[in-house]
Parts: structure tokens; sequence; C-alpha cells
């Protein structure tokens, strides 16, 4: 008899959780992760470089005799691209799934979802590679009517999910599940030629040369606590608004590879 979905037992998972200072975050972003029903779930936390009590939390969570995340220590701070790099390399899972400090999950079963989407999207197009949840936002609750993922998107239904397939923009860096290969393939990150901040957007470009697919899916929220942060964090302020102001660092008008999708 063949097995329904819900029965296959689902590949590994590495999720890699970077972490750097800004601990008001940290607890309640590592409990999201910590109680998440994926069955086959590698957790891997890395502190890069902490000042504030972000260090010694992850190091007491680690500790844990039961089902521990495995901690990665850097003693300063050597840049997202590189302590992601280093960790995907090591990674020995098919896939990956990659998660700011200050990202949090908010349902139990959203790495479940997250996978599912991305089977049941790979299963029509082959050449997709890269899925990211919507964010939820602290203030409002939803994207802005005028962010521009509405405007370089092309909107596709696969039941039960809605994916939203990026064009000209990359799919949001702060949570990203992905095929190792396909990270392999296109060689990693990068930061060359790109604003501080956004080097996820070397990588979405990569998989846009190799005509790989990226996309949000509508269906699973995760909430940007850092997001509304201006008082704490005034400087990720700045390189937001350079960011999207600026058609050579963000919002190139790429290849439209809409023909991929027919």
């Amino acid at each position: 008899m063949t097995k329904t979905f819900n029965e296959l037992k689902p590949p590994r998972i590495t999720l890699i959780a970077l972490f750097c200072n800004r601990y008001r975050y940290v607890p309640e972003v590592v409990e999201s992760i910590i109680r998440q029903n994926f069955p086959n779930l590698k957790i891997v936390f890395i502190d890069n470089g902490s000042t504030d009590a972000t260090k010694s939390y992850l190091e007491s969570v680690s500790s844990s005799p039961e089902d521990k995340p495995n901690l990665t220590q850097h003693d300063f701070n050597i840049g997202k691209p590189k302590a992601l790099d280093i960790a995907i390399r090591e990674a020995t899972t098919p896939y990956v799934l990659t998660m700011d400090g200050d990202i949090m999950f908010s349902n139990y079963n959203d790495i479940s979802s997250l996978y599912k989407a991305h089977r049941c999207f790979s299963k029509i197009h082959p050449s997709f590679s890269l899925l990211s949840p919507r964010y939820a936002l602290i203030l409002g609750g939803a994207l802005p009517p005028d962010d521009h993922i509405f405007d370089t998107t092309i909107p596709m239904s696969i039941d039960p999910f809605t994916f939203m397939v990026a064009q000209t923009v990359n799919v949001a860096g702060g949570c990203q599940l992905f095929k190792k290969t396909d990270y392999e393939k296109v060689g990693g990150y990068s930061i060359d030629g790109q604003l501080y901040g956004f080097d996820d957007v070397s990588f979405f470009i990569k998989l846009r040369e190799k005509k790989l697919l990226s996309a949000y899916v509508n269906e699973v929220r995760v909430t940007h606590l850092g997001d509304n942060d201006p008082i704490y964090f005034p400087e990720w302020q700045n390189v937001k608004t350079q960011a999207h102001s600026s058609k050579s660092l963000r919002g190139r008008i790429y290849k439209d590879y809409s023909d991929l999708l027919i």
C-alpha cells in the first residue's frame, strides 16, 4: 500500500540559529525552536561573539541532557556569512533551515509546515530551492501594503499552500529553508558588492543565476522581533532605509524567470 504524505518519514533537517547579543529576544526565540514538532530535526545554535547574557543562556540550554542542541561559539563576531558558511558546510542533512536570532516561530508545527510546503512545490517545479515563511511584524501584524514583495512576486496556489514566487527581490534572509546541495552548487553566501546586513541578497542572486526558484509560503508565519527596534538597534533601520531605496543594492531588476513556472 502506498504511504500517504503524513505517513512518510521526513528527511533530517539541520536548523542553524545565529545569535549575537540582543539577549532580550533570545529566550523566546530559543523556546519557539525547541518546541517544534518536526520529528527529524537537528538544532545548532551559534553564538557569534556575544558580550551580553546570550552566551551563558545558550550554554545552559545546550547543556540539557535530553535532545540538547549543539552549540558553536566564536570568540568574536566573524560576520553572518562566514558563521553560516562554516555551519552549513558541516551539516550532514539534505535540508538546512537558517534563522536569525530575532526570528520567532509562531506555532509548534511551523517547521513541519515549511517542509511540507517545500516538498509540495518541488513536486511541481524540480528547480525549486529556497522557501521562507511570511513575516508577521510586531506593529500591525502583517507586511505593510507598500512592501515591494507584492510587486515582484508571482502568486501560485498548490493546495493547501499559496506561494509567492520571487522575481526581483530576495526571499527574506532571516528564515530560509533550502536544499544543501543547492547551497553548495552556488558557493554559499557572499557579501561582495552588497550592503552590510543584506548578505542574503547575494545568495538569492546566485540561485536565480542558476535558475533555481525561491518563494514565500503565505500559510507559515514567523515574527521578526527586531524589525521594529529603532531604540535598541538604530543602525539596522539605517541599513533598511538605504537598501530598500537603492536599486543597485536591493530590488534589482533581474531576468524574469516566470517561464519556468509554465
